[in-house]
């Protein structure tokens, strides 16, 4: 298991589920190192990972490539895949680089939204900014 950012990504099935054991509430990126969508949404998930906004969320990152049984095992065939487990078991999942989706799967599994109101409505000021120059300039 090596550490980047403050993520995990992991070199065995085994690491993966210890991981799991471990820690209560995670989120999985299941990716590609050929994926472009997994290639564009890595910055903005490692931002999130080290904001501080998700202390009690861990980051984690599972290469399909390399772990190709455990990717079968939980019926990822997209990538990315992010999936989120609370004490082990998986609550919630989408497929695709949505920053706005991942946020707002944060949201609902984080648990206490108070903590990071300043935060997600910078980030969203800031997706509706450059959506809005983008369109307009």
């Amino acid at each position: 298991m090596k550490t980047t950012y403050m993520t995990v990504e992991f070199e065995t099935e085994e690491s993966f589920f210890q991981f799991l054991r471990d820690n209560k509430k995670v989120i999985v990126k299941f990716f590609a190192p050929w994926c472009g969508a997994c290639k564009s949404i890595r910055p903005f998930f490692n931002e999130l990972a080290n904001s501080g906004a998700y202390k009690g969320v861990k980051f984690a990152n599972v290469d399909v490539d390399r772990l190709p049984k455990l990717a079968n095992r939980f019926g990822v065939h997209a990538m990315p895949t992010f999936v989120f487990y609370v004490n082990g078991n998986k609550v919630e999942e989408f497929v695709g680089a949505s920053e706005e989706s991942l946020l707002e799967m944060l949201a609902r599994n984080k648990g206490n939204w108070k903590e990071c109101t300043f935060f997600f409505s910078s980030i969203f000021f800031l997706l509706f900014l450059r959506e809005r120059l983008f369109f307009v300039g």
